[in-house]
């Protein structure tokens, strides 16, 4: 690998996953999580507007993880399922 291609973090053609672009559905997800991180106290309301802001001019995946990195990750709950 030359040192072009690994400081742009490229490999085999494909750039790191934190360099890909993000579409709007993956800002509104990171939004709707700092709405809930909000609702649960975790964030200042100045927090909050801050951040939506920078979901929505993000450009890359990892700027969308940055947003969220200091916030606890959902659990999903999954049901159980009863044998009939």
């Amino acid at each position: 690998m030359d040192e072009v291609t690994s400081s742009m973090g490229v490999v085999d053609d494909q750039p790191s996953p934190d360099r890909m672009r993000a579409a709007d559905s993956d800002r509104e997800r990171v939004a709707e999580r700092l709405r809930s991180a909000h609702d649960e106290g975790r964030l200042t309301l100045a927090e909050y507007d801050e951040r939506v802001q920078q979901a929505w001019a993000a450009r890359t995946y990892g700027e969308l993880a940055a947003l969220t990195a200091d916030l606890p990750q959902i659990r999903v709950r999954r049901r159980r399922r009863h044998a009939p």
